[in-house]
C-alpha cells in the first residue's frame, strides 16, 4: 500500500512538511497523459539522500476504494473509470449541517491516571479577578482508569483564563488534559495541553490562555529547528500573575519540523506595564545552533514581519532567558540580558511546566529579602546563593543548598553544581576513580602548580583512557561507549554534548554514553565536548577503549593542552596541609601516579 520514491539525479527535490496529500504524477507526453501513481505520506527528514520519500500507493486502492466510490458519488466519472450506467451515480455527497456551536465554548479532553484517577482535580478561573467558571474536585474520577472523558464548559469570549490541575498525593500524573475551542479535537490548535507530570511538580500545574479572535496584544515566536526539534521547549510566562501564557514542552514538536510560527496572546493596555520571561530549553545541551544544524529563535512583539524584535538566538547549552517589559503604550521596555549558563545539562524534565510550582513552604525555607540562603532558577532547576540578583517574584529561600535541590524538578543536575566552597571532603564517593587523583587538600608540595604549563601524557591502563585535566572533544568508534568524569567540582566544567546521554551517580561523578559510533555514523557521531573552567579543580576524565579526545579550538587544543600557557600567579601560594596520619600507607598521596613521578619533576624543572 505504500512506495518509495527518490530524485535520482540529486538530493535537491523532495516532499516536505506542507506537501502532505500531493500528488506523485508520472509524467507522459501531455497534461492528458500524466498518470496519477501516489499521495504524499511520510518521511525521515526531507532531501535526505539516505532515506527517499513515503507514498501512498494509489494503485491498491483503485479497485476497492477509488473506482466504485467515484462512480457512485460522481455526476461525471472519466470514461477510462468504465463505470457503468446501474453504478448508482447519486451526484455529489451532500453533508448535513453540523450542530451550532456558542461562541464561548470549550471541551475539556480528560485521559485519566491508569493507576489513581481519584487523585486528579482541575479548576478553570477567570484572569485576573480569580473568578471560579468550572471545576472537577478531587476524587471525582475515581474508579475510572484509563478513561476518557470530555467535559464542555462555556466562558466569556476575549478573555485570559487560568487552568489548574491538581494531584491529591503529590506522586505524578499519567494521563493527559487538553483544553480546546469548541468540540472538535484539534492538538495542534489547543489552547492547553498537559501529557502529565511526575511527583517533584507538587500538587498543582498551571496553564494560561486567551479565548477568543482579538487578543489585546500578541507576542510572535519564529523558529528555525536543527536536526532535533523534538528536544525544544519553550515559554512565556507573565511575572505579575506567574502565569505561562505560552508553552511547548519536549517532543510537542515533531522530527520532521523544519520551521514553526507560534502566536501568544498577552495582556493589553488594562493591565498596565507587564513583565515577562521567555526561556528557550533544549534537551540536549547543545542549544539549536550548531552541533545538530543551524537553527534560530526570534520573538516579536507583534507581527515577525512589522513588530518590534524582543529577543533572538540558537547559539546557547541548556537553556536562554530573557526578561523583558511591555509598558502600558505597548513597547517594549529594555530586555534584560540573556541569562546564558553553558556549565549544565538538562536530564529529560520530569514535568512539561518550567515555572515554579505551588507546594509547601519548607521548614527550612529563609524569609525573603536575606542574604542568606539559596533560591532555585526555575529554568534550569539549579540552585544559587541568595543575593541582588535573585528575581523579586522568587518567593521561596532555603538555608541550605542541599535542600533547596530537594525542591527542583532537575535534581541531579542541581546537586552536582554544588559551589565548590560547600565540597564535602570526608565524602568517600569523591574519591576519583583508579586512585589517579587525590583531594586537593593532600597534593604533595613538591608537585607542580595549576598555573605551570606541565601537561601530563595520557595513561593507558586496562582499556581505559585517562586525561587530565578534563579539556577536549571526545568521541567513540561504537555506540554504548562511555567517558567517565570524577570531578571535585563539577558545576566548573563547561560542557556540549551532541548525541549523549548523561547520567550523575553521585555529586562527584558523570557519566557520558554514546548514541552513535564513529564506525556507523562518520558524519554525525555522538560528541562531547568539555572545557575545565577551573584549573585548580581535581578532575579527570576516563573513556573506554576505543574512544579519542581530539583538539576542540586554536586554544584548547583538547586532552589537557593549551596553546597559550596562562599567567604565572605573583602572590605566594601557602603549603598545603599535612595529610592526616591514616593516610600515610608506606607512600605518599600524591595528584599523579607514583611512577610518573621522575618524569613529570624533570618536565617540571625544563620548564623551570
Amino acid at each position: 500500500s505504500m512506495l518509495c520514491a527518490h530524485d535520482r539525479i540529486g538530493t535537491t527535490s523532495d516532499a516536505c512538511q506542507g506537501d502532505s496529500g500531493g500528488a506523485l504524477v508520472k509524467l507522459g507526453s501531455d497534461s492528458s497523459t500524466d498518470v496519477l501513481v501516489g499521495l504524499v505520506s511520510w518521511g525521515f527528514g526531507c532531501a535526505d539522500p539516505n532515506f527517499p520519500g513515503v507514498y501512498t500507493r494509489l494503485s491498491a486502492y483503485y479497485q476497492d476504494f477509488l473506482q466504485p466510490n467515484i462512480c457512485k458519488y460522481s455526476q461525471s466519472p472519466p470514461p477510462y473509470l468504465g463505470c457503468s450506467p446501474s453504478s448508482g451515480n447519486t451526484g455529489p455527497i451532500v453533508i448535513p449541517p453540523s450542530v451550532s456551536t456558542p461562541e464561548g465554548l470549550l471541551t475539556v479532553f480528560v485521559v485519566t491516571d491508569p493507576f489513581n484517577p481519584e487523585d486528579l482535580g482541575w479548576e478553570l478561573t477567570s484572569v485576573p479577578d480569580g473568578k471560579v467558571i468550572a471545576s472537577r474536585p478531587v476524587g471525582y474520577y475515581a474508579g475510572k482508569y484509563r478513561a476518557t472523558i470530555q467535559e464542555e464548559v462555556t466562558v466569556t469570549p476575549e478573555n485570559f483564563y487560568r487552568f489548574i490541575i491538581y494531584d491529591r498525593d503529590k506522586d505524578g500524573f499519567r494521563g493527559e488534559l487538553t483544553v480546546v475551542r469548541g468540540r472538535r479535537y484539534v492538538k495542534s490548535d489547543a489552547l492547553v495541553y498537559e501529557p502529565g507530570f511526575s511527583s517533584v511538580s507538587g500538587a498543582s500545574v498551571v496553564h494560561g490562555f486567551y479565548v477568543g479572535d482579538t487578543p489585546p496584544r500578541v507576542l510572535t515566536l519564529d523558529l528555525t529547528f536543527d536536526r532535533k526539534p523534538e528536544s525544544l521547549a519553550w515559554s512565556v510566562t507573565n511575572v505579575e500573575d506567574d502565569l505561562p501564557l505560552g508553552f511547548k514542552w519536549f517532543d510537542w514538536y515533531g522530527k520532521d519540523f523544519i520551521t514553526a510560527k507560534e502566536t501568544i496572546p498577552v495582556y493589553g493596555n488594562e493591565r498596565g506595564a507587564q513583565q515577562y520571561i521567555f526561556t528557550v530549553l533544549d534537551l540536549d545541551g547543545n542549544g539549536m545552533c550548531c552541533l545538530q544544524g543551524r537553527g534560530s529563535f526570534s520573538l516579536y512583539l507583534g507581527d515577525s514581519g512589522s513588530g518590534s524584535l524582543i529577543a533572538s538566538g540558537g547559539q546557547f547549552t541548556t537553556d536562554q532567558s530573557f526578561v523583558f517589559e511591555i509598558n502600558a503604550n505597548g513597547l517594549v521596555a529594555s530586555p534584560t540580558a540573556p541569562n546564558f549558563n553553558p556549565t549544565r545539562r538538562p536530564t529529560k524534565y520530569p514535568t512539561p511546566n518550567p515555572t515554579q510550582r505551588p507546594t509547601p513552604k519548607p521548614a527550612s525555607v529563609v524569609e525573603t529579602g536575606t542574604q542568606l540562603g539559596f533560591y532555585m532558577v526555575p529554568s534550569t532547576g539549579i540552585c544559587q546563593g541568595n543575593d541582588q540578583s535573585k528575581p523579586a517574584w522568587i518567593t521561596q529561600v532555603f538555608s541550605e543548598y542541599e535542600k533547596c535541590c530537594q525542591f527542583s524538578w532537575n535534581k541531579q543536575n542541581c546537586f552536582a553544581a554544588k559551589p565548590i566552597n560547600d565540597y564535602d571532603s570526608s565524602s568517600e564517593n569523591d574519591l576519583p576513580i583508579n586512585g589517579a587523583i587525590n583531594k586537593p587538600s593532600y597534593a604533595p608540595m613538591t608537585a607542580p602548580t595549576a598555573h605551570d604549563a606541565l601537561v601530563l601524557p595520557p595513561i593507558h591502563n586496562e582499556g581505559i583512557i585517562s586525561f587530565k585535566p578534563v579539556t577536549g572533544s571526545f568521541t567513540c568508534r561504537a555506540a554504548g561507549m562511555t567517558c567517565t568524569v570524577k570531578c571535585t567540582s563539577c558545576g566548573t566544567i563547561l560542557r556540549e554534548t551532541s548525541g549523549m546521554t548523561i547520567e550523575f551517580p553521585n555529586k562527584s561523578t558523570i557519566i557520558y554514553t554514546t548514541e552513535r559510533g564513529t564506525d556507523d555514523w562518520p558524519d554525525n557521531p555522538s560528541q562531547l565536548i568539555l572545557v575545565e573552567s577551573d584549573n585548580s579543580a581535581a578532575n579527570i576524565i576516563s573513556c573506554d577503549e576505543g574512544c579519542a579526545c581530539n583538539m576542540v579550538d586554536d586554544y584548547y587544543l583538547g586532552c589537557g593542552l593549551k596553546a597559550k600557557p596562562t599567567s604565572v600567579q605573583n602572590t605566594a601560594i601557602a603549603p598545603s596541609p599535612t595529610a592526616p596520619p591514616d593516610s600515610f600507607n608506606g607512600s605518599v598521596r600524591m595528584e599523579t601516579p607514583i611512577f610518573l613521578l621522575p618524569f613529570a619533576m624533570l618536565v617540571w624543572m625544563l620548564l623551570k
